[in-house]
């Protein structure tokens, strides 16, 4: 997917389990007999979310994702979307729907997300080497599109444009503090066009068994795309698919980002998050440049459970050279796999990873790649 789209890592809170174990179950149930009674080729699978923080205090809300596939298709790829709308007592706002629609029988591809965000950040300083005591945290308000259009060139080939919208506005930031510092914490407005080439030979979209993913995508914006920051920046995204057994399967993923010019610090990639190296305190490291490699084992435990073990390593640089001089950071984890959607296999996700600095807690749908 062009974002992030797994739900939120939501650090050292705690989760009400009992909300998820007591009404996640029936909740499954019923939106599943729902779906396929009026609309059989919707799949509806969607869960209770509650939180505690100290920035945020009781956070509640839902999650969940649909899955969309003709009748008519059988062996086309299904639409999905995916959505989550959290409010907490601090009046902070979380509402985006993540999104990958095909059409013409899979020659056109629509995806992109749609949201709103009130909420609060961390921000450790720039690079691999940023201290965790250096940790700030600032509010952030800003409504967020990006859209990626591509069509079927040839078989697993698509080719299109993208386009990313942004206006963020900053606020409880400490004047002289790093997060003061760092380029663009003034806000402003993000607006990108790019290219997005993709080859995709997966078997299945949502939980592949074998294939391959590549995404190439470039953003480029400045005052001629109406952005108050000017700067290039390109990411390649490969992951591949193995079956050792028909109940076993290996993923893997590669990662290279780079970019110039004027990029703005919440534009930087980084790490962590639910589908980029677990274990790390949300945004623990970021920079203008990145290299990551994750790999995974997925086995089935018990027909509808199933497990997974993982790990992941990275590093992240100012510029591209450093990315093969610096240090790099580690995490490793696993995690419990429940079906929420037999037919296009979509998983309830638990994982915990661990790093040299703690662990965390991850709850979303589908796998983190």
């Amino acid at each position: 997917m062009y974002l992030d789209i797994d739900f939120k890592q939501f650090g050292r809170c705690v989760l009400f389990a009992l909300a998820f174990i007591c009404l996640g179950p029936s909740l499954f149930a019923q939106l599943d007999t729902l779906s396929s009674k009026k609309s059989k080729p919707v799949k509806l699978s969607a869960l209770p979310v509650i939180f505690y923080l100290p920035e945020t205090k009781l956070g509640f809300g839902a999650a969940g994702i649909a899955t969309i596939k003709g009748r008519k298709y059988e062996g086309i790829k299904p639409s999905q979307v995916q959505f989550a709308a959290v409010y907490t007592l601090r009046k902070q706002v979380l509402i985006f729907a993540p999104f990958e629609l095909y059409f013409k029988r899979d020659k056109l591809r629509w995806m992109g997300e749609l949201g709103y965000f009130k909420y609060y950040y961390n921000y450790f300083g720039q690079g691999i080497n940023s201290g965790r005591a250096a940790k700030e945290v600032f509010s952030a308000d800003f409504p967020k599109l990006t859209s990626s259009v591509s069509y079927a060139v040839s078989p697993h080939w698509y080719l299109g444009g993208l386009l990313h919208l942004e206006q963020f506005k900053t606020k409880d930031i400490t004047a002289g503090s790093n997060v003061a510092l760092a380029p663009g914490s003034g806000g402003g407005v993000i607006s990108t066009i790019g290219l997005d080439l993709l080859f995709d030979s997966r078997d299945q979209i949502i939980f592949p068994s074998k294939g391959w993913f590549v995404n190439l995508k470039s953003e480029h914006g400045g005052k001629w795309t109406g952005a108050s920051y000017g700067y290039n920046k390109y990411e390649l995204d490969v992951r591949n698919f193995t079956s050792l057994h028909p109940k076993l399967i290996v993923a893997s993923n590669m990662v290279f980002g780079a970019s110039n010019g004027d990029l703005p610090f919440n534009q930087q990639f980084y790490y962590s998050s639910g589908i980029r190296l677990r274990g790390f305190d949300d945004r623990r490291f970021q920079d203008n440049n990145l290299l990551l490699l994750q790999y995974e084992l997925r086995g089935q435990i018990y027909k509808s459970l199933s497990g997974v073990v993982f790990h992941g390593l990275g590093t992240l640089s100012s510029d591209v050279s450093g990315l093969f001089k610096n240090r790099w950071v580690h995490g490793y984890g696993m995690g419990l796999r429940y079906i929420l959607n037999k037919r296009d296999h979509v998983n309830l996700r638990v994982d915990y990873a661990r790093t040299a600095e703690g662990g965390n807690f991850y709850l979303t749908v589908k796998e983190a790649f």
